[in-house]
């Protein structure tokens, strides 16, 4: 008898904007670049977040569904 054959994971594109523009995106704690920005994740809750120097860091849990492309756009507030 032979093991199935393992699922292939699906990776789905996320976009992320920010207003204003630009700002840093950090996903589970790894940098990925400044919005607008794109990348491929794979199914599951990850940490989003989303900020600079001037702004106030939006942090979200975003849980990504195979087969759903998603858009994020953070509406930053400046610090005081």
């Amino acid at each position: 008898m032979t093991a199935p054959a393992p699922v292939a994971t699906e990776l789905v594109g996320v976009t992320f904007n920010s207003r204003p523009n630009p700002a840093e995106v950090y996903v589970n704690g790894a940098f990925i670049g400044t919005t607008p920005v794109g990348r491929k994740l794979p199914p599951g809750v990850h940490v989003i977040e989303i900020g600079g120097d001037r702004y106030q860091k939006w942090r979200r849990e975003l849980t990504v569904t195979a087969g759903n492309p998603t858009q994020v756009t953070a509406l930053l507030e400046p610090t005081q």
